[in-house]
């Protein structure tokens, strides 16, 4: 009997239980926080669920946008086409509800797709236990109904299969690699990232030559300097020549073609990187503050990382090349702090000592077992949750009563918003077309900067040209620019209530060109 079968038959059906019960537990916890947490506030949810109904009911992509006054007739790309019409199909099945299914059903494959790398690496148990949970806590920031979790699951993904890939030597494994970049350059524009990581793999060969690899007769690599200095070792791995990395770089970096922009999703993600004026605007865009549980949970794993590195001094130099490229994006940008952990996590997994005594294998239907329980946890979870509530808390957070009484009034435009509003105006409000949205590369740097200096009614504010322009105001209530309409005699108050206010431009006042 094959060593495998002998493990296996080593579990009774007890034992199997109890693991599959346990771990459903273990692969649930993603999911309850999310139940736990207000995720359907987000700003940018709702551009993406118009964008999603767009393109359902035109059966096109959208290549100008349709949904602001200012950017009217100018090119756009819906980049993440797929997750909109995703998102837009469980929104129409499940209103709110569906965001929270898709925000936990999404959290729960990260974490599962996570967990199986580590189970992989054939460690100690409790170790695994204690890596994914804290693998569940950090992904607390980003869980949210974002076309970026398509990202991080297929970071994973790709990180796993490049670890076995070259911990097994079957390098045929990396041919998949070409379909999941064909996926994730259909829904998230941070397919770009996977290829920077692609392109470690394929310096990782390059460098061990040039760091004094030793060739052994097993196939294996080790890297060895003098012994006052670094060490990188890679006892257990095999080689990935540079040929054949190189060759999978290339045609996965073809399959990115494969949307429906082809090269010029290249210019949307150089447009974004390039807007370093919003990082300290824009929350998500900001480094960490360390006020959240989340955050702390990526600095100790950095920092753990940090240290195991230098106290075994032994790695996968691909995950030390890794490792150096997230610190620099995770950061500069709590939006990407995931990152950070996920490599920093299987940085620490990959040095520790592997289990003493093998876990017995657990037969495959226990696995499917296993993902049918979490799937109906996480589909009964979120049918549990009160529409009404979720309801209520989209209208603490934004002017829903002030886009019943502009739909009542029939009032138009041009309107002049906040930039966290536009993406819920957009959806909410079809037919006054927004002065600004989340849409960075939309709106361009410049003009969102100078957006947010008269919201807070700085000097000058007055003479902000869109703001003279308009016919209709949208505001928070707290607003220092709210404040100041309300004493100035171009803008007359048409709606108050406990989160919006709502102004209209005195006919008199407002100017179709430049500002008197």
């Amino acid at each position: 009997m094959p060593a495998s079968r002998q493990s296996a038959a080593a579990m009774t059906r007890g034992e199997v239980a109890a693991y599959c019960a346990l771990q459903s537990v273990l692969l649930f916890v993603p999911a309850l926080i999310c139940f736990f947490r207000d995720i359907v506030d987000d700003p940018d949810v709702w551009w993406h669920l118009k964008t999603g109904e767009w393109i359902f009911q035109h059966r096109a992509w959208p290549t100008i946008d349709t949904f602001s006054s200012h950017g009217a007739g100018n090119p756009w790309a819906a980049y993440s086409w797929i997750a909109e019409l995703l998102l837009y199909g469980l929104h129409q099945a499940l209103g709110l509800r569906g965001l929270v299914l898709y925000t936990a059903g999404l959290s729960v494959a990260i974490v599962a797709a996570f967990h199986g790398l580590l189970r992989r690496m054939g460690k100690n148990h409790l170790l695994v236990v204690v890596v994914t949970l804290v693998a569940a806590l950090g992904l607390i920031r980003v869980a949210t109904p974002r076309p970026w979790l398509f990202s991080i699951l297929l970071f994973v993904i790709e990180l796993d299969l490049l670890l076995t890939a070259g911990r097994t030597g079957n390098r045929r494994l990396l041919l998949w690699l070409i379909p999941l970049f064909v996926l994730w350059a259909n829904v998230h524009i941070q397919f770009v990232l996977g290829l920077l990581i692609l392109g470690a793999g394929v310096a990782e060969p390059l460098l061990a030559r040039a760091a004094g690899r030793r060739p052994q007769a097993d196939h294996q690599s080790s890297f060895t300097l003098h012994p006052s200095s670094f060490i990188l070792a890679d006892a257990d791995s095999h080689r990935i020549s540079f040929g054949w990395m190189l060759s999978i770089f290339v045609f996965s970096a073809a399959a990115t073609l494969a949307n429906p922009y082809h090269y010029h999703l290249y210019e949307v993600a150089v447009q974004l990187v390039g807007q370093s004026g919003l990082w300290d605007l824009i929350q998500e865009l900001s480094a960490m503050r360390f006020r959240t549980i989340d955050n702390w949970a990526v600095l100790g794993v950095t920092v753990a990382a940090a240290f195991a590195l230098g106290w075994r001094r032994q790695a996968r130099l691909l995950l030390v090349l890794m490792f150096a490229m997230a610190l620099y994006f995770s950061f500069r940008s709590q939006r990407d702090a995931w990152f950070v952990l996920f490599v920093g996590l299987a940085l620490l997994a990959y040095v520790s000592p592997k289990a003493a005594v093998p876990r017995p294998a657990t037969p495959v239907w226990a696995n499917w077992a296993i993902a049918g329980m979490v799937t109906l946890l996480v589909i009964g979870g979120t049918l549990l949750l009160s529409q009404s509530e979720l309801e209520k808390t989209v209208a603490e957070e934004y002017p829903a009563r002030a886009v019943q009484f502009i739909v009542q009034e029939h009032c138009s435009g041009p309107m002049f918003n906040p930039f966290s509003w536009g993406g819920y105006l957009i959806f909410h409000l079809p037919q006054v077309p927004v002065g600004i949205d989340g849409r960075t590369m939309v709106h361009g740097e410049e003009r969102i900067l100078r957006h947010a200096d008269t919201l807070r009614g700085k000097e000058g504010w007055q003479d902000d040209p869109e703001l003279s322009r308009a016919g209709l105001v949208v505001l928070p209530r707290s607003a220092a620019l709210a404040s100041l309409l309300r004493l100035n005699d171009r803008f007359r108050l048409l709606h108050e209530d406990s989160v919006a206010v709502v102004f209209s431009a005195n006919k008199g006042h407002r100017t179709q060109g430049k500002p008197r």
